[in-house]
């Protein structure tokens, strides 16, 4: 049996095993929801729907190791690309600490967007490039392995 003691409450409960069980899982399952995820900070974000917005989000994302999280922001083939990367070409990935994406510029027309930006890491600087593709109105990342 359960009581107050200290409380002075006369009222006393009494939980049968499988009450006891049950009421042990959902504090469990309550505690296990309300734990939070550092490593998928980024899926809560709301990203503008611009290809400058999308290539950026996308590019830090993908350059943390943050794959599924780049996934929700590619078409079709990019997702395959970057099931490629993920599951053969790359067993165990280095997490950057120091990358930054820089000088983004994309060219747009109301379809498709050519993006150029900067990628630096330890001072060292790498001009690259990104496609985006407007698919249902959601600008995504098309980027295939050549």
């Amino acid at each position: 049996m359960v009581g107050f003691p200290s409380s002075g409450l006369s009222t006393k409960f009494s939980f049968t095993s499988t009450q006891m069980r049950f009421i042990l899982l959902i504090s469990c399952l309550f505690l296990f929801a309300c734990t939070t995820d550092n490593t998928s900070k980024k899926e809560v974000i709301t990203v503008a729907n611009t290809p400058e917005a999308v290539a950026q989000f996308w590019l830090e994302a993908y350059y943390d190791n943050q794959f599924d999280v780049a996934k929700k922001y590619s078409t079709s083939e990019t997702q395959i690309m970057i099931d490629t990367i993920k599951g053969v070409l790359f067993t165990e990935f280095e997490k950057s600490t120091s990358f930054k994406i820089s000088a983004l510029r994309c060219t747009t027309d109301s379809l498709q967007a050519a993006c150029t930006y900067i990628y630096v890491e330890n001072e060292e600087k790498i001009p690259e490039d990104i496609d985006l593709r407007n698919v249902d109105g959601r600008w995504l990342v098309d980027e295939r392995l050549e």
